[in-house]
């Protein structure tokens, strides 16, 4: 038989279509406990840690990052005319982002250290073993170029380093479905527990 696609009938006959159907229920193995933790606690990482960023960094530091990271051309920080805000960027500015105090006055300077790390030694103990163990991890990765080099529609992706030549299957459900093989994308990679998902990863393929 030949397979259906995302927006056909689902051929089981419930009426629905098939992505809302049996594709989505084949998928399901995937989003193990373990997966579905790391994404849940990547998400509320991020949104803690802007908090941190403006209370012990002030805002003023995420304009600066923002220089930083679009290489000082003026560009807006617009999330709407700006796609590189919400993909690549926050987690840049929380997890790999250190402050050059070179220019400030002593009493300007900022931590010296990626914001997720000031984090974690600030909260310490407070912290459950495992958001320590995803603040270590992830901010001990850097950015690179991928390239798919096998993809699942909907589960999962093999991807290789173009920089340094290893390949790693990331479990990532919205860019499995529409990435092709040979696509090359810029993102990072982090591992926990034998569970590699994408953490920041810039719009254009």
């Amino acid at each position: 038989m030949t397979k259906p696609g995302r927006n056909d009938p689902c051929t089981c006959g419930s009426g629905k279509k098939y992505k809302k159907c049996c594709l989505a229920k084949a998928a399901t193995p995937v989003a193990s406990l373990n997966w579905q933790k790391m994404r849940k606690t990547e998400g509320e990482l991020i949104h803690t840690l802007l908090k941190h960023v403006n209370k012990h960094y002030g805002p003023e530091a995420v304009a600066e990052a923002w220089d930083e990271f679009s290489l000082w051309e003026s560009v807006p920080m617009e999330p709407d005319t700006e796609p590189e805000m919400d993909t690549i960027f926050l987690p840049w500015l929380v997890f790999n982002w250190v402050p050059d105090n070179a220019e400030l006055d002593e009493a300007e300077h900022y931590p010296e250290m990626q914001v997720a790390l000031h984090y974690l030694a600030y909260k310490g103990i407070q912290l459950d073993s495992f958001r320590q163990r995803f603040i270590q991890a992830v901010c001990a990765q850097p950015y690179s170029f991928f390239m798919v080099t096998e993809a699942v529609p909907g589960e999962q992706m093999t991807i290789k380093d173009l920089l340094m030549g290893r390949e790693i299957t990331v479990h990532e459900r919205q860019a499995s479905a529409t990435l092709r093989k040979g696509s090359i994308i810029y993102t990072r990679i982090m591992t926990m527990d034998d569970y590699s998902i994408m953490v920041g990863c810039a719009p254009i393929v």
